[in-house]
């Protein structure tokens, strides 16, 4: 902290173009504090651990660490200079902390720019995944009674990630500078002072404005209607995409919902899609109603609409042409793919399968393609992606659960030791198990060996010395026959991954 610190503010105060009004800025490390940070008024304070303190992965901590700094930094001015109206307002301290805290990670600290990539991206599944549970709680309905005030904060998705995500749109479709300008006014105009999310939106309106008067020939669209449409609205939009004849994408929008279909079904975004072809055509198309036509031109085999791959939104290819042809570049070509871009559309696809809009059939028939090509060793989130879908899938009870048990135990548990860089393609001990750069993903297999009673997986570890947490809980279930229950084995999986992979994700209690 006494290293970042000093850079971070002069990095923040040419941003906001404000210097803090306080003669200095201090910071303390405690070794026991209720949250990872606290953004006191001139004293920011943090745990010990999560300065990275006592930590052995050195570029993991420093990249947590200085994320954490740049946060709490960053709320000297939104949250403090400025603050909230009231608890549903607290998007505006916690989401846009958040988004120029991540902002200002990815454009000055360049040593740690691929893991934040894969961090993002990573935390951008949990939160849609997250968001689709919501039962319909949007950015902008948590307002609490007086006594469970704290609550809000354990939102995180709502409050801290989604408004990041959202923000990180208006880069894509306004130009980067627009967010800047407009935090700007807000110090202006409302230092020492509150603002409210209404407030927010009319200098947001007023900034888009300006940029149109600065070139008439933008077509941009209304920066009232954006913002309203996305902290207003509860979930996210499902696009499904058709090539058509003559080098035209048909593209839809529906609402995403895993949930009851008597939720309104007539909500729609204005929605940023960051496009790329087979034949290496770019373009970004502004999807602002429930249906158009992208007109690229020429012939090409297939689409992909996660080129920005932090797009708040799920992708359908339910035309399976274009899926197949998608899937087997992805196989053949995974380099020509943006870290996070093939998960995203792996787990869209898997996704997807819940609203019927892709066929479960057609996507597990392209995953031995993909098996086949060594692209899960190679790409480590991607295991990580299907595995989760999969259990999603299962626990919804949205298709049998002996399709998944038969692909599973088919497809991906004889092909796993190959992956994995295992030379006998089955590990029998502990150093060898903790020697694989992808233990999360071994472990994950075991979990699912163990629900589904996979016993020759299983039966090599059952001896295994019980030296790490993890493993604890693992041999432990594996003493007790297995019986575990669905939702157990879920959390047990998720918090296997979140403990040991890499990228390490932290889900930080951030203030």
């Amino acid at each position: 902290a006494v290293v970042s610190t000093p850079k971070i503010i002069s990095i923040l105060v040419a941003f906001f173009n404000h210097k803090l009004p306080i003669e200095k800025l201090d910071s303390i490390s405690l070794p026991e504090f209720f949250a990872d940070g606290f953004e006191g008024w001139g004293l920011i304070s943090y745990r010990s651990d999560t300065l990275g303190i006592g930590n052995k992965d050195i570029i993991i901590e420093e990249y947590s660490s200085i994320l954490l700094i740049l946060h709490e930094v960053a709320h000297q001015w939104t949250g403090n200079l400025v603050t909230l109206r009231w608890w549903d307002d607290l998007w505006f301290n916690e989401g846009i902390t958040s988004y120029i805290s991540s902002r200002t990670m990815y454009k000055e600290y360049e040593k740690y720019h691929d893991h934040h990539v894969k961090v993002r991206c990573l935390e951008l599944q949990n939160t849609l995944y997250a968001d689709s549970l919501t039962q319909g709680a949007s950015v902008l309905n948590i307002v609490p009674p007086k006594d469970e005030v704290m609550d809000v904060f354990g939102e995180v998705f709502l409050v801290y990630t989604k408004p990041t995500f959202i923000l990180e749109m208006v880069d894509s479709i306004y130009g980067e500078g627009l967010m800047k300008h407009v935090l700007q006014k807000v110090i202006k105009k409302f230092i020492f002072s509150t603002i409210s999310t209404d407030e927010f939106i009319e200098i947001f309106r007023d900034g888009v404005r300006t940029l149109e008067i600065l070139d008439s020939s933008k077509n941009l669209p209304d920066g009232d209607t954006f913002l309203r449409q996305w902290l207003y609205q509860s979930g996210f939009p499902m696009v499904t995409a058709r090539i058509e004849d003559n080098g035209i994408v048909n593209v839809k929008q529906t609402p995403f919902t895993t949930w009851s279909q008597a939720m309104s079904s007539n909500r729609t975004w204005i929605i940023p899609l960051a496009y790329r072809t087979s034949d290496d055509k770019t373009g970004l198309y502004i999807l602002n109603q429930t249906e158009g036509n992208i007109t690229i031109g020429g012939s090409f085999e297939w689409i992909v609409f996660t080129d920005k791959p932090l797009g708040y939104y799920r992708v359908a290819y339910p035309y399976n042409k274009d899926w197949k042809s998608l899937a087997r570049n992805i196989a053949n070509n995974p380099n020509n793919f943006k870290d996070g871009q093939i998960e995203r559309i792996i787990e869209d696809a898997f996704e997807a399968s819940f609203n019927g809009d892709m066929s479960i059939t057609d996507i597990l028939d392209e995953i031995p393609t993909m098996i086949n090509s060594n692209l899960f060793k190679d790409h480590k989130l991607t295991l990580y992606t299907m595995f989760t879908s999969i259990l999603n899938m299962v626990e919804s009870n949205t298709t049998s659960l002996e399709v998944f048990r038969n692909f599973m135990n088919d497809k991906i548990i004889p092909k796993y030791g190959t992956w994995a860089g295992l030379p006998n393609g089955n590990p029998s001990d502990l150093e060898e198990l903790l020697g694989i750069t992808d233990i999360q993903n071994t472990i994950g297999l075991l979990f699912y060996s163990i629900q589904f009673s996979y016993t020759p997986y299983v039966e090599p570890y059952k001896s295994l010395p019980t030296t790490s947490g993890i493993l604890k809980e693992f041999t432990s279930m594996l003493s007790n026959n297995g019986s575990i229950t669905q939702q157990q084995y879920k959390y047990m999986l998720l918090g296997c991954f979140a403990a040991n992979s890499t990228p390490a994700v932290k889900l930080s209690a951030r203030y």
